[in-house]
């Protein structure tokens, strides 16, 4: 069985960049120094034209979209920002006025350890994030079967000094991994061709 087949839905609760950046830059030192390179780069790279990866998604073909996604999802508050964003489709509380549907199949965040030091602890783990859907137009028409999108990270783990600082890079990699997520996800609802009526 793999690490996805019977976990449904591990969702921690959702982190705002800002909350995080407050979080790193709290702590000082080296992290609270690198935090502030990073966030400080990264808030200088819209005004030079630069797109982060994945650009921009593509409108969707249909104006009423409705969505399985629990209302803590990371995933999914981060989906319906992005759509926002985009423009042209609403995310719906009503199945029945919604022209297509996203069906959660399954959301998995976890980690696992991939290697130990000579004295048993943790020395690499591996960040991994994925979500398992479908899209259909709610009367019996698949518009994409059930799909799967992973991603992962590899992180090498801190001693007991840097563990708070490891904490927040972490929630930071997941975020990413979220918004990287989304824009694939983004990117195939969009290459839909929804059936005529």
């Amino acid at each position: 069985m793999s690490w996805f087949e019977g976990v449904h839905a591990m969702r921690p609760d959702y982190q705002t960049p800002q909350l995080l950046r407050r979080r790193f830059l709290r702590h000082g030192g080296v992290g609270g120094l690198l935090g502030l390179m990073v966030f400080g780069a990264a808030s200088m790279l819209p005004g030079c034209g630069f797109q982060l990866r994945g650009g921009t998604a593509s409108r969707l073909p249909f104006s009423k979209l409705y969505t399985t996604f629990s209302a803590n999802s990371p995933i999914g508050i981060e989906f319906k920002r992005s759509l926002r964003s985009v423009g042209g489709t609403e995310v719906v509380d009503t199945p029945t006025s919604a022209q297509a549907w996203l069906e959660v199949l399954g959301e998995v965040r976890d980690r696992q350890v991939l290697g130990f030091s000579r004295t048993g602890s943790a020395r690499e783990y591996q960040l991994r994030l994925q979500l398992h859907w479908r899209l259909h137009d709610g009367r019996g028409h698949e518009m994409i079967s059930p799909t799967r999108i992973s991603l992962s990270r590899d992180v090498t783990a801190a001693d007991a000094q840097q563990l708070v600082a490891k904490q927040e890079e972490d929630a930071l990699l997941y975020q990413d991994m979220t918004t990287d997520l989304v824009q694939q996800l983004l990117r195939q609802l969009a290459s839909v061709r929804p059936a005529d009526g």
